[in-house]
């Protein structure tokens, strides 16, 4: 009944770290949690909104990565050199990828931190995946 998943050697630590990066990503609203507010008047005015961008288009990034290990797991797609849907999600996660690091560089706190970090971490990830695309 269910299909059998083949990892490849290297495909645990790549969710693993895929994993660690969502928790990454998930710090700055728990630390938002924990302390209190600054009042909005110490604040850059728009440096709350590129911190929060800079973690929507990160996660969006780690998203679309753990989307693209699926399909290679199960197989819903094949993947060779010169594949659109390959090509379009590696170009689009280093994009977005690209820009959450652009946009955390403007953030504040642990948001352009996290922001920042993630965005390195995926980036590389797909620069991998591009690397092997190649290969294959």
């Amino acid at each position: 009944m269910g299909s059998k998943i083949h990892l490849a050697s290297g495909t645990l630590p790549l969710l693993l770290l895929s994993f660690a990066n969502l928790c990454l990503l998930a710090l700055p609203a728990l630390y938002r949690i924990s302390q209190p507010a600054p009042p909005p008047e110490q604040l850059p005015r728009g440096a709350t909104r590129f911190g929060i961008l800079a973690i929507g288009l990160a996660l969006s990034s780690q998203i679309l990565f753990l989307a693209y290990l699926a399909a290679g797991l199960y197989r819903w797609t094949k993947f060779y050199p010169g594949n659109p849907i390959q090509t379009f999600a590696i170009l689009g996660g280093l994009a977005l990828s690209g820009g959450a690091f652009v946009t955390a560089l403007f953030g504040t706190g642990p948001k352009r931190w996290a922001g920042a970090i993630s965005s390195v971490i995926t980036g590389g990830l797909w620069l991998l995946s591009a690397i092997a695309s190649v290969a294959v």
